[in-house]
């Protein structure tokens, strides 16, 4: 049976409000516009309020919450778990509660089992009602590689995929796996058991439509068009973007035993191309190949069939968890990239060693290599014309940075070029640079060659990991 076949009887397109005084508690799955949703929900914190919805807390989403409250550590990453004194204080709001609804969004709460599902059906005393969103199963894989990638993972979208596939039908997503069923339950099942499947709403969110998700939950919430701000928040890479920085991991990795650290790497880096960097027409969009829309659909019965033996609402059309979106052979990265996509990597790397450093973040960043010694600095003279009109403009962009001090910039530069000059091979080096003329300010280069790119922005993130 296809996955179109499937319509369960409780599959509804017009939400109505839940009763007052209910808790409506999102759970995610990752990568379904949560991230969007919960910065309108925090941005209209005071239009919530005068409707009668509390979204409480001061941060933008649940997260310390929900990992409390889920007995999970304070980050992926980190072992310490998270402090009780994180879920009490909501819990108690939620429980005291005088407006009509409340609202809680953590994705998290979609990674738990069945026994911490348990755990937090204990805790929400108060009338609750679940929904899960979900979104076509290409497109969710597709940005759940991607948001690896972005975190300094860095495998390949194929051999991330055939993990993702290796047990169809049932699906798996590494490093998020919220599909997952070791415990003999299922996403949907082990919260439709918890709550109660008349307490749980299954959203499949229209691939087409980007302002499905604030209409359904201002409907759930009684409030009227608009209440939500609409927003795009977690925005995507291009395919030379991802690809840039998938091999700019892998390379420290095997190139310095250490893994690009989420807090430089992510915060600095990915995120300031992400939000810096205008969008390229002639850069491609990442795409899913072919073979990927054949197992989806596959994973779309099953999941389907979980859907329809939860007995939950659902909102939205199954049939759409199989829609293919973008298809297509993945993109190599070209011999030769824009300059921007490493000058604004390196100055968001700067940025944030800077802000790391005055936090004093704990456990953010590790020293990959021994300080360098100063008297061991590369001359100019040892690169080449291009390398050095390219490094003119890294100066530039780091000194424009804003929150570096002049050694920190001749440090990050330093770093740079140790990289640059150590990668090559004996004798590979042509083109000695020249000087530029007195009085003629530096030119950026449009494009330069990626290996080039990558070497400097490893260099700056070597540099970056000292200044921390």
């Amino acid at each position: 049976m296809t996955v179109e076949a499937r319509k369960p009887e409780g599959t509804v397109n017009e939400v109505a409000a839940l009763p007052r005084g209910t808790t409506v508690l999102h759970i995610g799955a990752p990568k379904t516009g949560t991230t969007s949703l919960q910065q309108s929900a925090a941005g209209s914190r005071a239009r919530l309020r005068e409707g009668g919805v509390m979204y409480p807390g001061r941060y933008e989403n649940h997260r310390r919450f929900a990992r409390s409250l889920l007995g999970y550590a304070k980050e992926p990453w980190l072992t310490e778990r998270a402090p009780a004194h994180w879920s009490t204080g909501i819990l108690a709001q939620l429980v005291n509660n005088e407006r009509d609804y409340a609202l809680v969004s953590s994705e998290a709460f979609s990674t738990a089992g069945a026994r911490d599902v348990a755990r937090v059906r204990a805790e929400f005393t108060m009338p609750t009602h679940v929904v899960l969103t979900l979104r076509p199963l290409p497109g969710m894989l597709l940005s759940t590689w991607q948001q690896c990638v972005k975190n300094g993972e860095s495998e390949t979208f194929d051999t991330w995929l055939n993990a993702a596939f290796r047990e169809l039908p049932m699906l798996r997503m590494p490093g998020g796996d919220v599909f997952k069923e070791s415990d003999g339950t299922n996403l949907v099942g082990r919260w439709a058991d918890a709550f109660g499947p008349e307490n749980m709403t299954v959203v499949v969110l229209d691939p087409t439509d980007r302002d499905h998700i604030f209409r359904v939950f201002e409907d759930l919430l009684g409030q009227r068009r608009g209440t939500l701000e609409r927003v795009t928040a977690n925005s995507g890479m291009s395919a030379v973007e991802t690809e840039f920085f998938r091999q700019a991991a892998e390379r420290i990795f095997q190139e310095t035993g250490s893994r690009a650290r989420r807090g430089l790497f992510h915060g600095g880096a990915v995120n300031a191309v992400i939000a810096g960097r205008p969008r390229r027409a002639d850069e491609p969009s990442l795409r899913v190949p072919e073979r990927v829309t054949t197992h989806a659909a596959t994973a779309a019965i099953r999941i389907a069939e979980q859907i329809e033996s939860a007995g939950v609402r659902v909102v939205g059309d199954l049939s759409d968890l199989a829609a293919a979106g973008r298809v297509g052979d993945e993109a190599p990265l070209p011999d030769q990239v824009p300059s921007d996509l490493a000058l604004i990597a390196a100055g968001g790397l700067a940025r944030r060693a800077v802000q790391l450093r005055g936090a004093g973040a704990d456990g953010a960043t590790t020293a990959a290599v021994d300080p360098p010694d100063e008297s061991d600095g590369v001359p100019d003279s040892r690169l080449s014309a291009a390398e050095a009109e390219f490094l003119a403009a890294l100066d530039e962009h780091l000194t424009g940075a804003g929150t570096l001090d002049e050694a920190d910039v001749r440090r990050l530069r330093a770093s740079a070029v140790r990289r640059i000059v150590g990668a090559r091979t004996e004798g590979d080096v042509a083109d000695p640079a020249a000087a530029p003329l007195p009085g003629t300010a530096p030119t950026r280069p449009e494009r330069i060659p990626s290996e080039l790119a990558l070497q400097a922005v490893i260099g700056v993130y070597e540099g970056a990991q000292r200044l921390t």
